[in-house]
């Protein structure tokens, strides 16, 4: 592969909650303003991965996209090596919205830059931790305006990014402070 080509990449559910209509409606609009140097890479398995795969057909934008099976997740480094960025996406529903995606953790951790169009905890983390770039959920034309910015960005600076992601997710997410911090809950609990 060539390497100008920027690299984003999902790993995991290709799903409904992953709102993936909004998505392809970035790609789609990259595509009609000549935005042309860059692939998504989608690994995993769903219940839309179907729909992805014959929407970005139908729409002639099929070259934009990659599609591979599940992985287990020992095998994500691997991949996480070709990828430029990491892309995390949710539905706009509070039950999402209170909670952090385990996926944000792992790819916060791998020190590769994050792009995530998601609310409430996720949106939080990722900017927070400065390990990369939000917009709202379902806001494709922010989404397909992101990873334009983030597109033009040079190397040294997305390392910056992920660099800084990786050491937020190390002093958070850490399993002796995940434990740490279990244990805290747990106590408080049991002093009601």
């Amino acid at each position: 592969k060539t390497k100008n080509i920027f690299t984003i990449l999902f790993a995991g559910n290709i799903g409904e909650a992953q709102d993936f209509p909004n998505i392809v409606k970035a790609v789609h609009n990259m595509t009609l303003n000549n935005i042309k140097n860059f692939r998504i890479i989608l690994i995993g398995d769903g219940s839309k991965k179907d729909w992805v795969i014959s929407e970005v057909k139908k729409l002639n934008i099929e070259k934009y996209f990659e599609f591979y099976k599940s992985f287990p997740l020992e095998r994500m480094p691997s991949f996480f090596r070709h990828a430029d960025a990491l892309l995390v996406s949710l539905l706009n529903k509070k039950v999402f919205n209170m909670t952090i995606p385990g996926k944000i953790p792992f790819y916060l951790a791998s020190g590769i830059p994050i792009i995530g169009i998601i609310n409430g905890a996720g949106a939080e983390v990722i900017k927070k931790s400065k390990g990369g770039f939000v917009c709202d959920s379902g806001d494709y034309l922010s989404l397909s305006k992101l990873i334009q910015k983030i597109i033009r960005l040079d190397k040294k600076d997305l390392q910056k990014i992920g660099l800084k992601g990786k050491e937020y997710a190390d002093k958070e997410f850490s399993k002796p402070i995940l434990i740490k911090k279990l244990n805290k809950i747990l106590t408080k609990t049991s002093n009601i």
